[in-house]
């Protein structure tokens, strides 16, 4: 009996399911590509910088020493010469990143902000939701999404923020 009613709920509300379900992939897109932007802007640095080429050729010499040996001994020397570079350039690394350290700080915050602000948003959604729903169950009315969405949204606002 609870699965039927379920399922009905489901099929009844399936407009409102879609428009909640369209509202987080738009929710998702805008702040996906604003995390993007901080990414490539926060750690540009990285992309051009000749300490993690340097890195990136220590690791490919690494993974190429177990391919090009042709005694044990032969592999010993190699694997120990791509270990050694390995440790420099990934010491280079390090000091190009606490040389940047307040740009890596201040993307990671803004990441953090913006997945807090994606949460808050979809929050909203799902509190109108369940306005609508509660609509539908008690009163049998048919309450638009952002008829519902806009009249909660100071109660919502609140719930997020405690929550």
């Amino acid at each position: 009996m609870r699965f039927r009613n379920a399922f009905r709920l489901f099929l009844n509300n399936f407009k409102n399911t879609y428009l909640i379900l369209l509202f987080q992939v738009v929710t998702f897109l805008v702040t996906s590509a604003l995390a993007a932007l901080i990414l490539a802007s926060g750690f540009n640095f990285l992309y051009e910088s000749a300490e993690v080429a340097g890195l990136l050729t220590a690791l490919k010499e690494v993974i190429a020493s177990f391919f090009n040996r042709a005694t044990f001994a032969a592999f010993d020397v190699l694997f120990r010469s791509a270990i050694e570079g390995v440790v420099s350039a990934f010491g280079g690394v390090l000091t190009l990143l606490s040389a940047n350290l307040p740009s890596i700080i201040l993307s990671v915050l803004g990441l953090l902000i913006l997945y807090l602000v994606n949460r808050f948003l979809n929050g909203l959604a799902l509190f109108a939701f369940g306005d609508i729903l509660n609509d539908k169950m008690s009163q049998f009315s048919d309450t638009p999404f952002f008829v519902s969405f806009f009249k909660n949204i100071g109660a919502a606002a609140l719930y997020q923020v405690v929550y």
